[in-house]
């Protein structure tokens, strides 16, 4: 293997040579057309006037993206890893929520295959079987609306085919890996087809916390889940269809380490003694039902999803002695989309719809521990059922044809949202509680949403646009209640919520003969009121932050050097920052940088395929990341200033290299990625002026083989 500078370098020049040399692309082939449904309707990604990454099927196989975090290393500004509560953190051009519990909201909105997910913690359970991945930068206020002001990510699943195949996989790697894989496609009849998909991923755990120490029989980070999907797809006529899914799955293992980084300093090894072993025992489930219907000149389209899980862990924060939880949960939530929009492709395209979301999280309960070596016992007991969420929204957009090359776009939303929660904590001994104190609450807020955008085509394959749009997030409320005198009064028991608008500008399309596929932008957000999330002594708060300012500028594209070569690269300069934000120990941030936001990330890859003389295929992928330092923070409180955290800067690189059959059905698979085996700061807790934080995966390796019938 060579060293890392030399495979970097070898990167960067491929991607350069590409740009630079016209000559060169001008032999190859063309690169593939990749259609979307980012604005609820199907378009070719190179037409589509927003910042959007897409990772197809094939960019999903031949470069070895195995979880929905590993698509990280292939687009600009984003990052998505595991962080508090086990749920997924998702932050696009450093905007971002650590609030996973269930009176917090993500700042992206998650959908698999049209359904908004409420909860992150059962998010990327159904990454299999996945057709492609979109990933849209920016506040999505008109058709996506509901926590979308940082962007939305679209997981979109292979869907029932009229074709019998079926496909089975096996995956085994270091950390005694292994993953399981099988789908079948049935065409019942000429118009009713079936599809499932079952799915094995298991790995012992990446940090040493069963050792001599503790006795304990498994490692943190570890994983064992099983899923499964079956989908139903039914033509009742050329214009009319109904597609129904049903998915389960169950995640199981210790749970996330935490390690201690109160003096500043990162860990070198992921030794860690925790007081309680850990569990995370969890199940979701969900149910789709997709029905689309042509009339004419409008399309008609409902969608519905409920999804439901349940939640049993006991956590730990860093080396024994310390607290450790045990937490439950029952969670459902039910969605309902109607939408009707344009079926023609006359000069006015529009879509008009009404959205309803609910979501309720019954028999939250949460026990803190005192450690052993001061007793044991408990110390809190925290309980709240329900905690309710509903959202209500009506939107439409629509754009016109000025001219043959020129369109204007108008979108409005309008949404009302409700939050409740009714519960209580006490404090002390279970049989003897020293007080018990209210901890209830509710909120309602209204807003309206616009995006007011201009496209224009600099030829047939490139286009320039521009566009001003609004975003809002609901408020919320923190732990405590309102009753002045009441032992849980808190004066910031709510929160505000938060608007941003946004200005941008880019193009995008194809150049040199369908050979290179570009697109760049540069955007503008004016923030005000930013929720600002982090975990102060074993609660998480949630402040409004004044204003923030984000800009930046993105690049990213794809091309094809010969009819054998495709390079990737993505290039993300990013400036988040505070304009107005007093911590509550009365510190002026403002300059501040926000969190997880690096000034500059750049992803550089190559692929290179060989077609072998027995008609058999080679297929290498070497791909590296590098990200300038970013950091996390701390709110603090009233006598605790703000902490933060640095993350170095650091590089990421990868290496596949397959090998596919002539008649292309069995294939094997070697990889490694993370082969600096450096993890990076994920998400940060703070509990009794210590401060702990969990790491993404460190290096890993193994053998992926495949085989379609």
């Amino acid at each position: 293997m060579p060293p890392l500078n030399t495979l970097s370098a070898a990167i960067a020049a491929a991607g350069l040579l590409t740009i630079a040399a016209p000559s060169i692309a001008q032999q190859s082939t063309e690169l593939p057309e990749v259609t979307v449904t980012a604005q609820k309707r199907l378009q070719s990604s190179s037409k589509v006037p927003v910042a959007l990454s897409v990772v197809d099927g094939d960019d999903l196989k031949s470069k070895g993206v195995a979880t929905i975090a590993n698509v990280t290393d292939l687009v600009p500004n984003v990052q998505i890893g595991m962080g508090n509560a086990n749920g997924m953190e998702i932050t696009i051009r450093g905007i971002g929520s650590a609030d996973n519990t269930e009176r917090g909201d993500p700042q992206t909105a998650f959908h698999i295959d049209g359904i908004y997910i409420g909860r992150p913690q059962g998010a990327g359970a159904t990454f299999f079987d996945i057709e492609r991945v979109e990933v849209l930068r920016g506040p999505q206020g008109t058709l996506y609306g509901r926590n979308a002001n940082a962007g939305a990510i679209n997981v979109i699943s292979r869907k029932p085919g009229s074709k019998f195949e079926g496909a089975v996989s096996a995956e085994v790697g270091d950390w005694s890996a292994l993953k399981l894989e099988g789908m079948v496609n049935v065409p019942v009849t000429q118009d009713f087809a079936l599809r499932a998909v079952v799915s094995k991923q298991k790995h012992d755990g990446y940090s040493d916390t069963a050792n001599a120490t503790t006795g304990f029989s498994r490692d943190r980070d570890d994983q064992d889940n099983l899923s499964g999907r079956i989908q139903g797809l039914l033509r009742f006529s050329p214009t009319a269809s109904l597609r129904v899914g049903i998915d389960s799955s169950s995640d199981k293992g210790a749970g996330l380490a935490m390690f201690d980084i109160t003096s500043g300093v990162l860990p070198t090894t992921r030794t860690l003694n925790t007081e309680v072993e850990g569990k995370v025992d969890n199940d979701t489930s969900g149910v789709v039902a997709e029905f689309r219907y042509g009339l004419g000149a409008i399309d008609l389209v409902y969608l519905y999803g409920h999804r439901r899980d349940t939640r049993d862990e006991v956590n730990s924060l860093g080396a024994a002695p310390n607290v450790y939880a045990l937490y439950s949960e029952a969670h459902k939530q039910d969605s309902h989309e109607v939408r009707l929009s344009s079926a023609d492709s006359g000069a006015l395209q529009w879509v008009l719809g009404a959205y309803t979301f609910k979501e309720v999280t019954r028999h939250i309960d949460l026990d803190v521990l005192l450690p052993a070596a001061f007793g044991g016992g408990r110390a809190i007991h925290f309980v709240q059922d329900p905690a309710v969420s509903k959202s209500t929204a009506i939107f439409g957009q629509a754009t016109y044809a000025l001219a043959p090359a020129l369109r204007a776009t108008l979108g409005l939303r309008s949404t009302h949202d409700e939050k409740s929660r009714e519960g209580e904590t006490r404090v002390g001994p279970a049989d003897t509680p020293i007080g018990v104190v209210g901890n209830s609450a509710a909120g309602k807020w209204t807003s309206s949403t616009y995006r007011i955008g201009a496209e224009y085509d600099l030829s047939p394959a490139q286009m320039a646009y521009a566009t001003v749009s609004t975003g809002y997030k609901a408020g919320g409320f923190n732990d405590g209640n309102g009753v002045v005198g009441d032992p849980n009064y808190n004066p910031n028991l709510y929160y505000k919520p938060e608007t941003i608008t946004s200005y941008e500008a880019g193009i995008k399309g194809r150049f040199l003969e369908n050979k290179v596929q570009l697109g760049a932008s540069a955007f503008f957000y004016d923030y005000a009121d930013l929720q600002k999330s982090a975990a102060v002594n074993n609660s998480l708060v949630t402040l409004n932050a004044g204003k923030a300012s984000v800009k930046g500028v993105e690049l990213e594209g794809r091309a094809a050097i010969g009819a054998a070569g495709r390079v990737n690269f993505a290039l993300g300069l990013l400036s988040a920052k505070y304009k107005q934000y007093t911590s509550p120990s009365g510190q002026s941030l403002s300059g501040q940088s926000l969190d997880r936001a690096p000034k500059a990330t750049l992803t550089l890859g190559y692929t290179h395929n060989w077609d072998l003389s027995t008609g058999a295929s080679l297929t290498a992928y070497a791909g590296v990341r590098y990200s300038t330092a970013y950091y996390l923070s701390d709110t603090g409180t009233p006598t605790q200033a703000p902490l933060f955290f640095a993350q170095p800067s650091f590089t990421k690189s990868d290496l596949t290299l397959t090998y596919s059959s002539a008649d292309d059905r069995w294939s094997v698979q070697a990889f490694v990625k993370n082969i600096e085996n450096k993890g990076q700061l994920a998400s940060l807790f703070t509990n009794g002026g210590s401060s702990y934080a969990t790491l993404t995966e460190p290096r890993t390796a193994g053998i992926r083989g495949s085989f379609k019938f």
